[in-house]
């Protein structure tokens, strides 16, 4: 069976110019890859221009969001026009065989004569059949393309300088854009969150921002957003505000108020400007302004409530079970009590549900409070006298702590509502105690610090002691004068003596006296006193407190016992 035509003419071409078929697929990847150097290196290099230009006018005129959204919007569009005009439309119109062997018989030197040899051969051997006539003539005409292949300069066709080109300005502009963006990298990141959209604000050479430091006493400092700061305070509080300053530091911020007003604030240390809004009484709103910030970006509302506080408060006093002082409940901002007294403080708050604490000073205790009934009935929840309806109804509740107290103690509230609201400036309360004093002991007789009896004689011991609470024992010691040792230690009963309840400067509820004779010759346990023999003589009384009684002693006296000659 013989071939068929294509099937002769393809044989025939194949074997007719291999060095030519070579060359055109040489030329037309070369017209390939300087299409696409043309077009990437085009649409990249106006990109990154562009890109520069976008970031470079941002920066400095601080753009609005539509023509932001407008450069976007170039930026990729006119990506997109010049990847089609320049690389897309170019790549679709690369020639074919008999138009590439056509230029490719440009490249020839002009004194080569070619007659259309490459054009000639691609073209009859893709249309002569291997039986026709004109055989000989198409091989014979690519014998003679063959002969001219090696003469061909694809150079003199194909001038790459131009795609190069576009390729170093690319180069150059994606260094540039590159070097612009990651010179400040958080410039950079802002720029790009701005090219998406986002409403980030460029930095300037003033940047301020209001604060209010957390802790403030009777504040509920709250962010809903970052351009918002709501502070919750209750009415009296003072409210620190702090202005912070980045960048170039303007010599006065100014704070301006929604009603119109204005303060002038100085730096209080390097980049910080303090001030405080004393004992606010109506809700404020705030911004601030200085240097080249002028846009009050940040908004401080102070929302002023009513705190919580005291309606009442109570003291419950348990005195010591040796004062024989009944218990008491006093209504007063301070008290004093006996030491060792159990103190019961309640107090009534406003609103009623609120908790907290109680602080003493200048210890700084934390005390728990805990809920108890308020022990003034005729109380009301709101520290007034309360009605016949309300004297009927259960006794309110309040919040207290108890203490056993031996040293003054002053301490305060510092309540907390339902809402997290505290307080703001507590009153300060105080217990003041009163320590038990020691007995006062009154020597009647003897009335002289040093006495000279004789031997068989007898000396008078009368004693006065007061106490302001209760007496215990009383007694009398006699030492030696050599070894102070105790020669006798005794006790003695006290007479009542309830009109001697006076007492310059004190209060006196027992008195007592202790009267008796002590003989001369009693005085030592070994025997009778002897002339010339000294001996002390002092006396002692305690009172009631308990565990611990005060005692209370008196001066000694010097006891000489001397000849009756002497004496007389």
């Amino acid at each position: 069976m013989a071939p068929s035509s294509t099937d002769s003419t393809r044989s025939l071409t194949g074997a007719a110019t291999p060095g030519l078929d070579r060359l055109l697929g040489r030329l037309r990847s070369t017209l390939k890859r300087n299409i696409w150097l043309n077009g990437l290196g085009t649409a990249l290099a106006a990109a990154a221009l562009w890109l520069t230009f976008m970031y470079a006018a941002d920066r400095m005129l601080k753009l609005p969001a539509a023509i932001r959204i407008i450069h976007l919007i170039v930026l990729v569009g006119g990506t997109v026009w010049i990847l089609r005009r320049t690389l897309f439309q170019h790549a679709r119109r690369v020639p074919d065989r008999s138009g590439l062997a056509m230029l490719a018989q440009r490249a020839l030197p002009d004194d080569v004569p070619h007659d259309d040899r490459f054009v000639s051969a691609i073209q009859l051997r893709e249309t002569v059949a291997a039986e026709s006539v004109s055989a000989p003539l198409v091989q014979r005409v690519a014998r003679e393309a063959e002969e001219f292949v090696p003469k061909v300069d694809l150079s003199r066709v194909t001038d790459a300088r131009g795609p190069l080109g576009r390729v170093a300005a690319a180069a150059i502009g994606m260094g540039v854009a590159a070097g612009a963006l990651s010179y400040q990298p958080a410039m950079a990141s802002i720029f790009g969150q701005r090219l998406l959209g986002q409403n980030v604000a460029w930095p300037r050479l003033t940047t301020l921002t209001v604060d209010v430091p957390e802790g403030a006493s009777g504040l509920d400092v709250q962010r809903p957003s970052v351009d918002v700061i709501r502070v919750r305070a209750a009415r009296g509080s003072d409210v620190p505000l702090v202005v912070f300053a980045e960048g170039t530091v303007p010599e006065v911020v100014t704070l301006k108020f929604e009603s119109g007003a204005a303060i002038d604030l100085s730096a209080s240390g390097t980049d910080t400007f303090r001030t405080v809004l004393p004992s606010v009484q109506e809700n404020i709103s705030v911004r601030a302004f200085g240097g080249d910030d002028q846009r009050g970006a940040q908004t401080i509302e102070v929302v002023v409530l009513q705190p919580p506080d005291l309606a009442s408060l109570a003291f419950v006093i348990e005195p010591p079970a040796y004062s024989g002082l009944p218990v008491r409940t006093e209504q007063d901002t301070a008290i004093s009590v006996l030491a060792g007294s159990r103190v019961s403080v309640i107090a009534l708050t406003d609103p009623a549900n609120a908790t907290g604490i109680a602080r003493t000073f200048p210890d700084d205790e934390e005390i728990q409070l805990i809920r108890v009934p308020f022990p003034l009935a005729q109380v009301s929840q709101n520290g007034q006298p309360a009605s016949a309806s309300e004297a009927e109804g259960p006794p309110p509740t309040g919040l207290g702590f108890d203490r056993t107290v031996q040293e003054s103690l002053r301490f305060r509230f510092e309540l907390t509502d339902d809402t997290g609201l505290s307080n703001p400036d507590p009153a300060l309360f105080g217990i003041a105690v009163v320590p038990d004093r020691r007995p006062e002991l009154v020597t009647l007789e003897p009335g002289r610090a040093e006495i000279e009896t004789i031997a068989g004689g007898a000396l008078p011991l009368r004693v006065l002691v007061r106490d302001d609470f209760g007496l215990g024992a009383f007694r009398y010691e006699i030492r030696g004068i050599q070894t102070d040792e105790i020669l006798t230690s005794t006790e003695l009963p006290l007479d009542d003596v309830s009109g001697a309840l006076e007492s310059q400067g004190r209060e006196v509820r027992a008195a007592g006296l202790a009267n008796t004779l002590l003989e001369v010759n009693d005085l030592r346990p070994d025997g009778p006193m002897e002339d010339g023999q000294v001996v002390t003589l002092q006396t002692f009384v305690l009172d009631g407190r308990v565990p611990e009684p005060n005692e209370t002693r008196s001066a000694p006296v010097r006891v000489r016992v001397v000849s009756a000659d002497e004496f007389l």
